[in-house]
């Protein structure tokens, strides 16, 4: 990935955030690392909780999915695809599958 000017990294992340790729979801039930969400989704990447600064790993099948970490902040995140190249940029603390 090319490195950005400081400058230009709030400027990118809005853009990326507004893009059609990044959804908002509402999480309806979480039970043990199985989620269930508002949306059909077929994707891995990651639930962004911005006002948390916490991305956490998650693959979705539908509106239902697995999620890395079973404790969440809130019901509503945002969803980035994880061929977004958008976390490295974010300062936020990443709880991912390992």
């Amino acid at each position: 990935m090319k490195s950005l000017p400081k400058s230009k990294v709030k400027i990118y992340i809005s853009r990326l955030m507004a893009s059609k790729d990044v959804k908002r979801v509402s999480i309806l039930e979480i039970v043990g690392t199985r989620i269930r969400i508002n949306r059909e989704l077929t994707a891995a990447g990651w639930l962004y909780f911005p006002t948390h600064k916490l991305a956490i790993g998650v693959v979705l099948l539908g509106k239902t999915g697995v999620i890395a970490s079973a404790k969440i902040p809130t019901h509503t995140a945002y969803f980035i695809p994880i061929n977004v190249p958008i976390l490295q940029l974010l300062d936020v603390d990443v709880k991912d599958f390992y």
